[in-house]
């Protein structure tokens, strides 16, 4: 018995438009697929490369949303142009809302696009440019396709896994969407059904072992994508082509030894947060400093903020640009701390914020940091979450 999810496809209307989108195409058109380079959006990637593969398409290529790709960068379009690219496929990741393009630079080339993501809801936006452009452009979200009335979620690797099933079966590499949803830090929602997935796959979790889910061989799988992250993007992408081909979770397993220099440093972390942390208990609000010299800070204060799941946190960590990087995190749901960080962030000069209610990102200058933190803590309950 398959196990049952807390969300599915309700709305297939966009689902029909894909199938009649790819249904138009030739095998042998090339087609780009961007991913996001975290273990949810690298998840996502591999199963819409199956997909795509499944429906016939033999001419992918394949690259990570990261700062040394310039991913969307109008040199990076150019490049895809000159590669004869016609159709860009984006998973968990949208241009626009991570201000890597322009509505006017996702219609600029000419090529048709295809979004699956649960961040930010843009379908008015996407829609307006369908109608107003020859080519095609698609936006493919829970809050327009789904009965989740939280994106955020809805796993992107479970999300795009659930669309190219209702076109194409490909149920033999469904095992990989318990990595997707440990990285995507989403067992709270989610917990039973990855359970019962791993039960098929002879890994058994106990109910109320919440850490098990880190250190069975999916969870270090999925720590071992960020890993490969915080190293560059070549790393990401030789981890992509081998979590494409693998038929277990076993064959995934020598990348850790490759990256054991960057497991310790992430364990440390999780074992000593505390002694870098300041407590602000009216809001039971832990502020930690972060000292890492691999790029983990999103890895870490998700892990750390999951197992213990009665306060908020905000990592922080001083860079060489003289400025501070933000991840907040909360599995309380009490706060949004996207709309938190935004707030926040428009109050300064060069500084910006924003993401899930769950999970989101900043960045401020150093000269500025002391009052962003007191701003964090002034503003913090004006973002609770109504509850029903």
């Amino acid at each position: 018995m398959s196990p049952k999810p807390p969300y599915s496809i309700t709305d297939k209307s966009r689902i029909e438009q894909l199938k009649t989108l790819l249904k138009n195409r030739e095998r042998d058109e090339h087609i780009a697929l961007l991913y996001d380079d975290d273990a949810d959006g690298l998840t996502a990637g591999v199963f819409a490369y199956h997909g795509l593969k499944k429906l016939g398409f033999t001419n992918i290529t394949t690259c990570p949303k990261a700062e040394d790709r310039q991913t969307y960068s109008s040199a990076f379009l150019q490049n895809l142009s000159s590669m004869e690219v016609k159709t860009i496929v984006c998973v968990d990741f949208e241009p626009i809302s991570w201000k890597l393009a322009s509505p006017a630079k996702i219609v600029e080339h000419g090529f048709d696009v295809i979004i699956i993501d649960h961040h930010f809801d843009q379908t008015e936006l996407y829609d307006n440019l369908n109608t107003q452009n020859e080519q095609d452009i698609l936006f493919i979200h829970p809050l327009n396709t789904t009965n989740s009335d939280n994106a955020s979620q809805y796993c992107c690797a479970k999300f795009v896994y659930d669309v190219f099933s209702e076109i194409v079966d490909i149920s033999e590499f469904r095992w990989k969407q318990a990595i997707g949803i440990i990285g995507d830090m989403n067992i709270i929602k989610w917990g039973d059904f990855t359970r019962d997935l791993l039960a098929e796959f002879g890994t058994k979790i106990s109910d109320g072992d919440r850490k098990a889910f880190f250190t069975c061989p999916y969870g270090i799988m999925a720590n071992t994508i960020g890993f490969a992250a915080s190293q560059n993007s070549d790393d990401v992408e030789d981890f992509f082509q081998s979590y494409v081909n693998a038929k277990t979770v076993e064959e995934l397993l020598p990348y850790v030894e490759k990256y054991k220099h960057v497991e310790e440093e992430f364990y440390y972390f999780i074992d000593n947060w505390e002694k870098y942390a300041t407590y602000d208990e009216t809001h039971k609000l832990y502020f930690v400093r972060l000292e890492l010299k691999n790029m983990l800070a999103g890895l870490v204060s998700s892990v750390i903020s999951y197992i213990n799941y009665d306060y908020s946190f905000c990592f922080y960590q001083h860079n060489k640009q003289k400025s501070y990087h933000m991840s907040m995190r909360s599995q309380r749901g009490e706060v949004h701390l996207g709309k938190l960080l935004q707030h926040v962030a428009s109050k300064f000069k060069n500084a910006n914020g924003g993401g899930h209610a769950p999970a989101a990102g900043g960045i401020c200058n150093e000269s500025n940091f002391d009052e962003f933190v007191e701003r964090i803590k002034e503003s913090f309950d004006k973002f609770k979450i109504e509850k029903d």
